[in-house]
């Protein structure tokens, strides 16, 4: 399938990387993302981990934009797990419980088939989160995410 790069659809294509996330630039243009990629690390990474209550004077700037309707406000309930508890293999598996229900949107909202979440501890510090979101039995979105555990932070 050719892709007409003059046309952009969908979101900014975000990738993850040791620091954070990027946006893809390629021969000059910001790349735009036709799957699901970028709203899976967006749902896990974005959104105010710090509100998970939907408190209107806290929460993310971006769930209050007019037309935004609450089934679609990002919370993030990963990030805040991450952010919040020590890297224990108890709060591994929470936290990819909390990884799931953060995707279960795209089930919901976009019929996805199936979402698939797991998370392992590479170093003290670092721990990777693989997701897969198939509908099908074709990959729409997910990937690989290398993360802090801030709370493993010294």
């Amino acid at each position: 399938m050719d892709v007409d790069k003059n046309s952009f659809s969908g979101d900014v294509l975000l990738v993850s990387t040791p620091d954070g996330g990027d946006i893809v630039v390629e021969d000059g243009l910001i790349q735009d993302c036709r799957n699901f990629d970028t709203a899976v690390y967006l749902s896990l990474f974005g959104g105010n981990k710090n509100d998970l209550d939907g408190r209107p004077k806290e929460t993310w700037w971006g769930n209050l934009i007019s037309g935004t309707k609450r089934n679609e406000w990002m919370q993030s309930e990963f990030g805040a797990m991450v952010t919040g508890l020590p890297l224990t293999s108890g709060n591994l598996r929470r936290a990819g419980e909390a990884a799931k229900r953060d995707l279960q949107w795209i089930q919901a909202d976009a019929g996805a088939d199936d979402i698939t979440v797991r998370l392992s501890a590479e170093q003290a510090r670092r721990v990777t989160l693989f997701s897969e979101i198939t509908r099908d039995g074709q990959h729409i979105g997910g990937g690989a995410y290398e993360f802090q555990w801030q709370e493993a932070v010294s």
